[in-house]
């Protein structure tokens, strides 16, 4: 998916202190903080918020989408609003730092800036660029220069030392398997740095060493201490908006005694029974010769640092089995894993097994199927062919013969120049493992007609929601036309249109995200929206279906933290489920007409316990030619069906719907049908599934 890349969650490279270029070991040491009190109002919009300052009197809070640091008294009125006034910049927010008189913050923008303000006039008194690699994200202020954290590409992570006006004194590595974006700093200048994904904070000297480990905190990032009085504990803000104040732990000497390791991963009761996989003629995937229609969930990424410790000791076996089943519950069943594309040292190092296991036991222990991804195979690193070709040996026999695996997922949005170096890699991953297909997804026209040749699977990948794409968003669309819902259609023929004899077999990548940054137009999409861009698919007769997100961000997964939002997504991936029977089946209906052309329909026959039923799936994706169009959807009010094969009885089904022709899972409602014909109101987004029949 191009919403995310390798190097998403972690800090950029730049110059270190003397003599600090290794990363120091962690202590094992485990003290956590004493929550002395904790706010009864909440901050609102607080999955917006990314920066927290406190002076002692007043809270500020970066809120991203404001592009301004909202000011709260202590009881919770807000009282200013810090770039709001003079020059304003969108980006502002994402890192707040105080000393009670200047207020810096970072514009998390190609403008890679932190402004200061006098807070006695709100007004802005010196910028800078931030003088090393990278967008600037947490800052803190220790009495006399900042601390920063950046979000970029790098290989270790770290935290900057820079001064007040922008000169770089240094830096220090954290750790390679860090998420460090928060930053805070005590009385003495130690500095707490977050683990946002592994829940935990490590506290560091300021050249570097590491002091402290704090296990199950469930900061985010958020965090900061009292800038009058840093003794005085940390401050935190919890997901739902509240203010916790913890006291500092005496700090552990250093010979106590190192927490225990926990055990490994407890055994769990699985079958061995793999199952055999294949593509037959009609693109369906068939386990153990049973039709399968996956319908997966992209990355779990809020996982990541469980893979890592298998053996170790924040390994939290309870909370992935129960993502896991979550997923399962919500009407899925596939999992998607980056894996290797985008984290390898982290989860799946050469020459050691137990992080996979982990991650495709807990997923066969909750029925669901697996994808891997071989996305770091690659042009653009600097690994060898030979050296490639040794990793890719070690990660297919790992993961091969596991009865979760079911497909490999080749390549991520390629570049034009990767496709030479895809084909030797699918006919090398085909040579290890013949019997799993391997799947590739795009999103531009000429890497849909160009790439079904080195997959089994290919699949498109468009994000209507949220975001004008110009011409890199629909196929030979003008400057600044909108990437509208009905385009989904569009970039499923670009792979039909280039099929051979069915191959490779054509699914679908779904928008479930808010896309990442700062444009008012982002949001996520509603319920209507994420069915419309799943059925429009569906209509286009594809073979499977991923939607595209788990979490956002490394946050909590959306069934924690947006539960209204995953109960949407839930509704939508199980109304899949009720036209199983039409996308397993082969015969496909022509011949009749809409009367209006802006609907989309497919229609199939289905053998249904000994009687014929047909199933015709019909979807209005319309929206007004509009600045943007999905806030614009058109009604088109009566559509007739005509030309229909002719089915007995005076009305047919309409499913999953109430009397309304809303959604409502597991309901029917009867629509009016004259031998051949029918007619219904196709609302705004509207999604009708009709069963007509039996057939005599």
């Amino acid at each position: 998916m191009r919403t995310y890349s390798a190097g998403f969650f972690v800090l950029m490279l730049g110059a270190a202190l003397p003599g600090r270029e290794t990363v120091a070991q962690e202590t094992g040491l485990t003290p956590g903080f004493k929550l002395q009190n904790q706010t009864a109002w909440t901050i609102p919009d607080s999955e917006h918020v990314r920066g927290l300052a406190f002076d002692g009197t007043n809270y500020y809070v970066g809120v991203y989408t404001e592009g301004v640091v909202r000011k709260y008294d202590r009881n919770g009125q807000l009282t200013g609003r810090i770039g709001a006034t003079g020059t304003t910049h969108a980006y502002l927010g994402h890192g707040v730092a105080t000393d009670g008189q200047r207020l810096w913050t970072s514009d998390y923008s190609v403008s890679r800036t932190i402004y200061t303000y006098d807070l006695a006039t709100n007004r802005e008194v010196a910028h800078w660029v931030i003088p090393m690699a990278g967008s600037p994200v947490g800052i803190a202020y220790d009495g006399k220069v900042l601390w920063i954290t950046v979000y970029g590409d790098p290989r270790v992570e770290k935290v900057f030392k820079v001064s007040t006006e922008g000169r770089l004194l240094g830096s220090f590595p954290v750790a390679t398997s860090d998420s460090g974006i928060g930053v805070a700093v005590d009385g003495d200048g130690n500095l707490f740095v977050s683990d946002a994904l592994a829940q935990r904070i490590k506290l560091y000297s300021p050249d570097g060493r590491l002091r402290q480990v704090y296990n199950f905190f469930t900061s985010t990032g958020r965090f900061t201490t009292n800038a009058r009085h840093r003794a005085d504990g940390l401050v935190q803000m919890t997901r739902d908006g509240r203010l916790e104040q913890f006291a500092f732990a005496p700090p552990a000497a250093a010979t106590a005694k190192k927490a225990p390791v926990a055990a490994a991963p407890q055994k769990l009761d699985l079958s061995t029974h793999k199952p055999v996989v294949r593509l037959n003629a009609n693109g369906n995937l068939i386990l153990d010769g049973q039709p399968f229609f996956p319908l997966g969930i992209y990355s779990c990424m809020a996982a990541v640092d469980l893979f890592e410790k298998g053996t170790g000791e924040s390994f939290d076996q309870a909370r992935l089995r129960t993502w896991m089943r979550a997923v399962k519950a919500a009407g899925f069943n596939m999992v998607q894993s980056y894996a290797e594309g985008y984290l390898p040292a982290r989860l799946f190092p050469v020459g050691r097994t137990e992080s996979r296991p982990a991650f495709l036991d807990y997923a066969q222990d909750a029925g669901l199927g697996v994808m891997l991804a071989f996305s770091n195979y690659l042009p653009g690193s600097k690994i060898s062919w030979n050296e490639r070709l040794g990793d890719l040996r070690h990660h297919v026999a790992a993961a091969k013969d596991h009865p979760a695996l079911l497909v490999w997922y080749l390549a991520d949005e390629p570049e034009a120049p990767d496709h030479e170096i895809l084909g030797r890699l699918y006919r090398t991953v085909k040579t290890l493992d013949p019997e799993h297909p391997q799947f590739i997804t795009d999103w531009r026209e000429e890497g849909l007609g160009q790439l079904g040749s080195i997959c089994d699977i290919l699949a498109e990948d468009g994000y209507p929601i949220g975001e004008a794409w110009g011409q890199a968003g629909g196929p030979n669309q003008p400057v600044n036309n909108w990437y509208k819902l009905s385009d989904i259609a569009k970039w499923q023929d670009y792979i039909q249109k280039n099929q051979h004899d069915g191959r490779p077999a054509a699914w679908g990548v779904v928008q479930m995200h808010r896309r990442p940054g700062d444009k008012k137009t982002l949001r996520f999409p509603t319920l209507q929206e994420m069915r419309v861009m799943t059925f429009m698919r569906l209509v286009k007769d594809v073979k499977g279906l991923f939607f595209f997100t788990f979490n956002n961000d490394g946050a909590q997964p959306w069934l924690e933290s947006l539960p209204e939002h995953w109960k949407n997504m839930s509704d939508v991936v199980t109304s899949v489920h009720t036209v199983f029977p039409a996308m397993f089946s082969a015969v496909k209906i022509t011949g009749f007409q809409a009367s209006d052309p802006r609907v989309f329909s497919l229609m199939k026959q289905v053998e249904e316990n000994g009687k014929t039923y047909y199933y015709l799936i019909t979807v209005n994706p319309t929206c007004a030619d509009t600045t943007p169009p999905e806030d614009h959807p058109v009604a088109l009010g009566a559509v007739t069906f005509s030309n229909l094969p002719k089915v007995p009885g005076d009305h047919i089904l309409a499913l999953d719907e109430d009397a309304n022709g809303d959604l409502k899972l597991g309901s029917t409602r009867q629509v009016p049908w004259q031998g051949n014909t029918f007619s219904d109101r196709f609302d705004k987004l509207a999604v009708h599934v009709y069963k007509i029949g039996p057939v005599r």
